[in-house]
């Protein structure tokens, strides 16, 4: 497991910085799970068809069915703005 900070702020408040722990799969993809604080972005759950979004930091969901959720995150280069 490897710490991490993230830094966050709201429009007009005080930046906040979070730290959060992650681990890395067989591919070097982090993993993260779910109740887990987890930086802005899409992730998607392993072995799973839920695809999940955060605009900000937050937590990631629990799945519905009683298994344990672990998320990667999902990378579309190919829909980033180009400047």
């Amino acid at each position: 497991m490897i710490s991490r900070e993230l830094k966050s702020q709201s429009p007009g408040s005080e930046t906040v910085t979070f730290r959060y722990q992650t681990a890395f799969n067989d591919e070097d993809e982090e993993i993260f799970r779910a109740g887990q604080l987890v930086p802005a972005g899409t992730y998607v759950e392993i072995d799973g068809w839920r695809q999940v979004t955060l605009d900000v930091p937050g937590t990631l969901p629990a799945s519905l069915d009683g298994r344990r959720a672990e998320y990667r995150r999902y990378y579309c280069p190919w829909l980033q703005e180009t400047a």
